[in-house]
């Protein structure tokens, strides 16, 4: 008698172990098919490498647009003109900043917080935002895109015969640029309900400094980015 009770309690433990196995994998299975799901989204790696304080101030007004720059090293470098370090010692220079910098690869480099005002539009007008005069950069995150535009734009920082022995390949922009900017714009709209998705809140430096600015210039196809 003794035995049978030792073996119908074995019996239960081996259930109750199975039926834990069971509600395990079960458990496993879903965390699975979840993360399956979320690695169809592809997520932004950014690296933060800030510049000084003194390149940026604190914020003190509602940021409602972007400006999208581009920059490269081409006036000195035109065979290698988008080294990270030399484009960024130019902004040291010129006392320039912007919050983010993508490469030609995709990846994405922070300049400067979205909490502080960058350096990057300068002086200029914007139709419909008659207080914006010389004050965008009070309202807007800046992002520069590594990138060359043609000839005519580029003319007053690169000379036509130094244009010329650039490689095509290295003129406007990539595919891994403009994917990485759909990403990381919906990231800052979503963080940003006053920039609206539209040609109005999201524009090119050229839009706001007409005839002293080019970029991103015609070469940027703004369909790629929907809008």
């Amino acid at each position: 008698m003794k035995m049978q009770m030792i073996n119908g309690v074995k019996r239960i433990l081996i259930v109750i172990l199975l039926i834990m196995l069971l509600s395990f994998i079960l458990v496993v299975s879903k965390s699975e098919s979840i993360l399956a799901s979320s690695d169809d989204l592809e997520k932004i790696q950014i690296k933060n490498v800030l510049l000084p304080k003194e390149y940026s101030e604190p914020r003190q007004s509602p940021i409602t647009h972007v400006v999208l720059h581009f920059t490269s090293n081409a006036a000195a470098k035109f065979r290698d003109p988008y080294r990270f370090e030399e484009i960024l010692d130019i902004f040291i220079e010129y006392g320039v900043s912007v919050h983010y910098m993508i490469g030609r690869k995709g990846e994405v480099y922070r300049l400067i917080p979205e909490n502080r005002v960058a350096y990057h539009a300068g002086k200029g007008e914007l139709p419909g935002f008659p207080k914006y005069k010389d004050r965008l950069n009070d309202f807007s995150i800046g992002i520069e895109l590594m990138g060359i535009g043609t000839k005519a734009e580029m003319r007053t920082v690169i000379p036509d015969f130094i244009y010329d022995f650039i490689d095509p390949r290295k003129i406007g922009y990539t595919d891994a640029q403009y994917d990485t900017l759909c990403q990381l714009l919906e990231d800052i709209l979503v963080r940003n309900s006053n920039i609206l998705r539209d040609k109005n809140h999201i524009i090119g430096h050229d839009e706001y400094a007409v005839n002293r600015k080019v970029d991103p210039g015609s070469m940027f196809d703004w369909s790629r980015i929907g809008l």
